[in-house]
């Protein structure tokens, strides 16, 4: 019996590790531009250019980035309109509170005249600093995504074959979400089976780049699930299932940082300092929108709330489902598809711009 194939060797160097390893970043990072200001937008960007040479890119982390980034860079702008509609909704609550008919007509004009010069004000005001935000970007300016398909160009991994795919999803599916088995298992309420299986996807691919080409990998990721991550006498490290796993499979060594330490190891790697701003930036978005999702959670009915529980946290099948809640399994996975809808939009309500 030899102690290797069940404890996970010692904590790597970081510093050391990091100057020397493969470094892959996982799709959240390369959207996490798109919500920091100026300066640390830039900062991530650099540090992205800075490792551009030891860089690679799984195609599933591709395939989600693109659907997915279009929507983070439209964020800012659509603060700005919801703004402009919420201060809409407030001229019109001010207008029924003053009720109808002749009684207090001359206050109700005079109030509703002072609101209305007000709101205009204030749509003025929210237009001209949404004309001179240089933050704001669209599909034909869009500078991070110029930069960040730059820093990947020659680096991006090629499609794998259909087969593959479908027997990853399998396997996921019959073997590693019953198991929990990370990575993944956390996602088995997302919608679709591929969506289900996308950090697995991420991860089978960067287990056969390591084999293939004798890599040592350091895995960026702003996922604080179970199932990358955990945590002994108050220290977070990689989940030990996917180092142990990493090194029967590539007889490599795997290490995973979290965006604000990339950003940090990259400067210092370069000779440099980190800006202690951006680093704080960096966790406070991260914490941010994972107050976020509580907070959209609470929006919901209690009836989706009481659906999501049972599938999510009980992980109840619809046909377990079914009879606790007095309903069919076909009513109870419609009742699901639109909780997660609702979810999913109450979550673009509260996450940070």
């Amino acid at each position: 019996m030899r102690r290797d194939d069940f404890i996970p060797p010692a904590p790597v160097d970081e510093d050391a590790f990091f100057r020397s390893a493969a470094v892959v970043l996982d799709t959240n990072v390369l959207l996490a531009p798109y919500k920091l200001s100026a300066t640390a937008r830039e900062d991530a960007l650099r540090a992205i250019e800075s490792t551009a040479p030891r860089l690679w890119l799984p195609h599933h982390v591709g395939v989600e980035f693109y659907r997915n980034h279009a929507v983070h860079r439209d964020m800012r702008a659509m603060a700005y309109q919801n703004v402009v509609k919420e201060v809409a909704q407030f001229e019109r609550l001010a207008a029924q509170r003053l009720g109808k008919g002749k009684t207090h007509e001359d206050l109700r004009k005079d109030v509703a005249r002072v609101v209305r010069e007000a709101v205009a004000g204030i749509r003025s005001s929210i237009q001209a600093l949404r004309e001179a935000d240089t933050m704001l970007t669209g599909p034909d300016d869009d500078s991070v995504l110029d930069r960040i398909e730059a820093a990947f160009e020659g680096r991006a991994a090629a499609a794998p074959d259909p087969a593959v795919l479908r027997g990853r999803v399998e396997e996921f599916e019959t073997w590693r979400v019953p198991g929990r088995i990370p990575p993944g298992f956390e996602d088995r309420g997302k919608e679709g089976t591929v969506r289900k299986a996308g950090d697995y996807l991420i991860w089978a691919e960067i287990l056969q780049h390591a084999a293939e080409v004798g890599d040592d990998i350091v895995f960026v990721t702003e996922d604080g699930k179970e199932d990358w991550w955990e945590t002994t006498d108050g220290v977070r490290r990689p989940h030990r299932a996917l180092i142990l796993e990493f090194q029967r499979a590539t007889g490599r060594a795997y290490h995973q940082i979290g965006l604000d330490d990339f950003v940090r190891l990259a400067v210092e790697a370069a000779g440099q300092e980190a800006a202690e701003d951006t680093l704080d930036e960096i966790v406070a978005v991260r914490e941010e929108e994972r107050r976020a999702v509580s907070r959209a959670y609470l929006t919901l009915d209690e009836s989706f709330r009481e659906l999501l529980w049972y599938s999510l946290v009980d992980e109840l099948r619809p046909a377990q489902i079914a009879p606790v809640l007095g309903l069919t399994p076909n009513q109870v996975s419609a009742g699901l598809h639109r909780a997660k809808s609702a979810l999913r939009e109450a979550y673009a309500r509260e996450a940070p711009a």
